[in-house]
């Protein structure tokens, strides 16, 4: 077996490695948000003595300009907390 076949078949396996994580990103995509969103519910309802201090009440979402530039934008939402 030559040095460029190794190569060759490291690369395919590597390439292959990358389905079984673009699955996981995608099933956990809804978990990770609804994380986030009670983290930052929880952690902001202790008034004063809160751990973060939320800045936008709602997800910033791409506005059509950058839509027409990038289409996949359109699944994006920013969340914006401070620490405390």
């Amino acid at each position: 077996m030559t040095i460029s076949a190794v190569w060759t078949i490291a690369d395919i396996f590597n390439g292959l490695m990358a389905i079984p994580n673009l699955i996981a990103l995608l099933l956990l995509s809804g978990t990770v948000t609804k994380m986030v969103k009670d983290y930052f519910k929880e952690a902001s309802s202790f008034g004063e003595e809160s751990e973060l201090k939320i800045i936008t009440k709602k997800p910033i979402v791409a506005e059509n300009q950058e839509l027409v530039i990038n289409p996949r934008a359109r699944s994006a939402k920013l969340r914006i907390a401070t620490r405390n």
